[in-house]
């Protein structure tokens, strides 16, 4: 029965790929565009690539976005590991060169592997503070990815080791991860080159996941 539940956080552990947001120069001197599309890879649990687009929502106060992402585990088969976010990020502060930024959302996390098929909706939160300039921005961010509840599907293998095993919805768990870490990012025209890099702690912040740092370089095109 240990042996049983020790496999079934392993197999949620293989979902745990931090969520960061893609950040942007919001002192750049088209300061009028409303959309955005953006691709990055990044190293943490594993090697991600992510592909999204954000629109400006009609709110007059705040330059408030809304983004979506498709997110990929490498692997042989892509669609085994994979993730969708939906959310919002802006601008909540501006203090001549100065900024902070804010972000939020929901995910859906799938999983397949030889135990089992798993589906895990989520939420994410973060924000960053920094310095920005026309040709240049960095920033330091700390965010949170948090996992709400999962459900399995076990295989037929795994069902043939544990026959006893329950399919169904399994939570919540205290599962998902802090990031801490700086972003240093480059505006040419209308594209925006970020590099990023920190530390991943897990959700209790003082134990170390198997990977405990991630690097990510991104690109977005504002229009």
């Amino acid at each position: 029965m240990r042996i049983k539940y020790v496999m079934l956080l392993c197999m949620l552990c293989a979902m745990s790929a931090c969520l960061q947001a893609q950040y942007i120069n919001w002192n750049t001197t088209d300061s009028t565009f409303d959309q955005w599309v953006s691709l990055s890879g990044s190293v943490e649990n594993g090697v991600v690539f992510d592909a999204g687009y954000a629109h400006k929502l009609p709110v007059q106060k705040l330059p408030l976005f809304l983004d979506i992402h498709l997110m990929t585990l490498s692997g042989e088969d892509i669609g085994d590991d994979m993730a969708i976010t939906a959310g919002v990020q802006t601008l909540l502060v501006q203090h001549g060169y100065w900024g902070l930024s804010a972000n939020g959302g929901f995910s859906l996390r799938r999983n397949e592997n030889v135990f089992a098929r798993m589906w895990a909706p989520g939420m994410y939160a973060g924000v960053a503070g920094g310095y920005y300039r026309t040709h240049f921005f960095l920033l330091a961010e700390v965010g949170i990815d948090a996992s709400i509840a999962t459900h399995i599907q076990h295989s037929e293998a795994y069902l043939g080791q544990y026959p006893d095993a329950v399919s169904g919805w399994y939570g919540p768990f205290p599962g998902g991860e802090w990031s801490f870490g700086i972003t240093a990012g480059s505006s040419i025209h209308t594209l925006d080159i970020s590099l990023s890099a920190g530390i991943l702690r897990n959700m209790d912040i003082t134990s170390i996941p198997l990977i405990p740092f991630y690097g990510k370089l991104g690109l977005a095109y504002r229009f």
